[in-house]
């Protein structure tokens, strides 16, 4: 495995450029971005890549910027994490929408256009999914009239990373991982169709596991998504600094590529970590310096070609970080799941 930073040149204003999903449109290479100037302000783009000397950087081309309207005319919104995915012969980006007044999280998605311009207007879906094994609920939003208001049921649960992915030409998305794999398929309107629920028997001593990328084939059998989970690390060997905060790490799971979509294996490590030795993770030494002072890895973003799997991600949530896995060498670091 190599990584290495994509230096943020040509991208649209911010202090951290982060959680950043690559794909391959009729074009090129493409990324989706997160960019932000501090806690509560930011927004997402899209930019070219060029690939040169076996690794990407952005070109000399402006970013995009992803439109995305708010879906009550006042609200107080933003939107985070872009994840991109194939659907119908089209690219679509999966997003959080934050509604800040509200204090809740959504998911929505939106078809990708193939205009370019210093602008793409969205026109997205949020999707309401209620999880009642989690006995907790997604905000709902309701059309009266001509206005959008929202229904909550506290405790409301901060809807994020679905993971989304087709089949057969259906929709679906990941919603759990542990301690059971919850896999949402959705009606051509974007309804509920069918919830797979299948027990695991993962153990994972790196905190729950959330989401990640959207899924790829693996192989015949499996499709791959790399996760992310999130822990607070012992004081003992782990950073020169004094402060603690949480660590994210990076790892990678299969399953079945067919319904009920049982996981199948895990990788039996982390595949990267979080870097607390950073020194923008502690103090702002840099006009590019992390949030929340975190060490972080966020895969957002996923890539198969001839030399395996390119995964694009967050890093210390202020850079954009890709990492590349040879097929084979990815494949050793694989335990299959006891049931």
């Amino acid at each position: 495995m190599r990584h290495y930073d994509l230096s943020p040149v040509n991208l649209i204003d911010g202090n951290q450029y982060f959680n950043a999903s690559i794909y391959q449109d009729r074009t090129g290479f493409m990324m989706a971005y997160r960019a932000a100037e501090g806690i509560g302000n930011c927004r997402l783009a899209l930019h070219p890549l060029k690939f040169k000397d076996n690794q990407y950087s952005f070109t000399d081309d402006k970013s995009m910027i992803l439109s995305i309207p708010a879906i009550r005319k006042n609200d107080r919104m933003v939107c985070e994490d872009p994840r991109v995915f194939r659907f119908q012969d089209r690219m679509w980006v999966a997003f959080t929408y934050i509604d800040v007044d509200n204090e809740c999280q959504s998911q929505g998605i939106a078809p990708l256009h193939d205009v370019r311009g210093d602008e793409m207007l969205l026109n997205p879906t949020f999707i309401n999914y209620q999880d009642n094994i989690n006995g907790s609920n997604t905000p709902e939003y309701v059309k009266e009239g001509n206005l959008v208001t929202v229904r909550l049921e506290f405790p409301v649960k901060m809807e994020k990373n679905w993971q989304f992915f087709e089949n057969r030409g259906q929709l679906n998305f990941i919603y759990l991982a542990n301690p059971m794999h919850e896999v949402v398929t959705l009606n051509d309107d974007m309804s509920v169709q069918k919830v797979h629920r299948t027990r695991n028997n993962i153990r994972w001593p790196f905190g729950w596991i959330r989401g990640g990328t959207p899924p790829l084939v693996f192989d015949s059998d499996h499709y791959i998504t790399f996760f992310h989970s999130c822990f607070r690390p012992p004081q003992d060997g782990w950073s020169k600094h004094e402060v603690y905060n949480s660590c994210y790490v990076m790892g990678a799971y299969l399953f079945e590529r067919k319904a009920p979509y049982r996981i199948k294996f895990i990788t039996a490590r982390p595949l990267m970590v979080g870097d607390f030795n950073d020194p923008n993770v502690m103090s702002n030494t840099d006009r590019h310096y992390s949030l929340w002072g975190n060490a972080v890895v966020y895969p957002c973003g996923a890539l198969f070609s001839s030399r395996g799997f390119d995964v694009s991600m967050g890093y210390n949530d202020y850079k954009i970080k890709i990492a590349s896995f040879g097929y084979e060498e990815l494949g050793r670091e694989f335990r299959k799941i006891v049931v």
